[in-house]
């Protein structure tokens, strides 16, 4: 899938038809399109921008697709659900869903995190989830992410804006070098 066709709102009936992953026929879901934006300031305060797409192929994805937002405990106000929609084919058309406050959870789970969670509405099998959601806070350091998943993913993305105050040192590891 190529980045440009998987800007939120973006499904196609052709992704929706989608019976299995064209790599992975055993997948119960994957994740089409992953981004992560993260913009720092000189200040140290950071915004973290999440974005993803996923297709949910068989029903013992539904629980996969249902999404945890880890908080430090009293910071709700730092998590921004800006969007979230489930995406379903109902009679040759495209029927799209939007989140409802009442879809939204807030689990406490420990003096120092809580757990936003949010249940995606209308999911079954050949549904496509989208959703986008922004936290700000302080830095500590760049947020951990992962290019490849237990599932598969069709298209990932880390995008960061340092000041230039910052300096980047770029540490890889393993047998193959990165584009």
């Amino acid at each position: 899938m190529n980045a440009q066709n998987a800007s939120l709102g973006n499904v196609t009936i052709a992704q929706l038809e989608e019976k299995r992953h064209p790599k992975d026929s055993a997948a119960v879901l994957a994740i089409l399109y992953s981004n992560i934006a993260i913009d720092l300031n000189a200040n140290g305060n950071s915004q973290k921008t999440t974005t993803k797409k996923v297709k949910i192929y068989k029903s013992e994805g539904y629980n996969l697709s249902n999404v945890l937002i880890y908080f430090a405990t009293g910071k709700l106000s730092y998590v921004n659900i800006v969007s979230a929609y489930t995406y379903n084919l109902v009679d040759g058309k495209i029927v799209k869903t939007k989140l409802k406050p009442e879809n939204e959870f807030i689990e406490k789970t420990n003096s120092s995190y809580w757990i936003k969670k949010i249940a995606f509405p209308e999911v079954k099998e050949g549904s496509i989830i989208e959703y986008q959601f922004t936290e700000e806070g302080g830095f500590s350091s760049l947020y951990h992410w992962n290019i490849q998943e237990n599932i598969p993913v069709n298209y990932s993305e880390l995008k960061t804006t340092l000041p230039d105050a910052f300096e980047f040192k770029r540490n890889l590891k393993g047998f193959f070098l990165l584009k």
